[in-house]
């Protein structure tokens, strides 16, 4: 498996992946707890291969096999929020038409 973007700017561009990073501020925690649970699920369809966020089924799993049964029900909706969100992101990029995030959007 090859490695992110992210990854091989850190190993082989280290000058420009601060241009890549985006800061998540003081929830940072809350993202890292979202990439911890595994941010989405690919799906193979006979359509082909869609992005979906984790169900709670997941979350539960990943609670149970981390040991974080202390995760308030609250922060564990924010996870499963993010991830949604995070999967609606990946499918509408696909589309020609989509900018960059580091893009600012056109005035209009």
């Amino acid at each position: 498996m090859g490695c992110s973007r992210r990854e091989w700017l850190q190993r082989y561009a280290p000058e420009r992946a601060d241009a890549y990073e985006v800061d998540a501020g003081p929830l940072r925690w809350l993202v890292d707890l979202m990439h911890d649970a595994g941010p989405v699920i690919r799906e193979h369809t006979m359509a082909g291969t869609r992005v979906r966020g984790l169900r709670w089924v997941e979350i539960a799993a990943w609670i149970e096999g981390a040991g974080m049964q202390d995760l308030r029900p609250f922060w564990r909706r924010q996870v499963k929020a993010l991830s949604a969100h995070y999967a609606e992101q990946i499918e509408a990029s696909s589309a020609i038409e989509c900018q960059p995030p580091y893009q600012p959007e056109d005035d209009k």
